[in-house]
């Protein structure tokens, strides 16, 4: 499940906090990447052994919203953040880690 999915941080994206949001500098890329109050929450969060799920609650607990909804903006935050190249998963939900199955392909 999707929920199960753990992430971590590009230990090398440097992060300037500004106010309630965040700035990460993508220094591979060249890039820089602002995020909204809720993306930063998750940001700081995001530490290799929360799960979807896990940050969902974070969420709901911030924000008093239902869980589906968080979890829908867990995974869509997540998509961006992995799209651009900021956060890897740490391992699929069968405990196989994602790069060894992008090898079977």
């Amino acid at each position: 499940m999707m929920e199960d999915i753990k992430y971590r941080k590009r230990p090398d994206i440097v992060v300037q906090n500004v106010g309630s949001e965040v700035l990460l500098l993508d220094m591979n890329g060249n890039k820089l990447h602002q995020l909204n109050t809720t993306a930063s929450m998750l940001w700081e969060a995001i530490d290799g052994v929360r799960s979807v799920s896990d940050l969902a609650t974070i969420l709901v607990e911030a924000f008093d919203i239902e869980k589906e909804r968080a979890l829908d903006d867990v995974s869509q935050t997540m998509k961006v953040l992995r799209e651009a190249g900021l956060v890897d998963s740490v391992d699929s939900p069968d405990g196989s880690t994602l790069e060894a199955q992008d090898d079977l392909s």
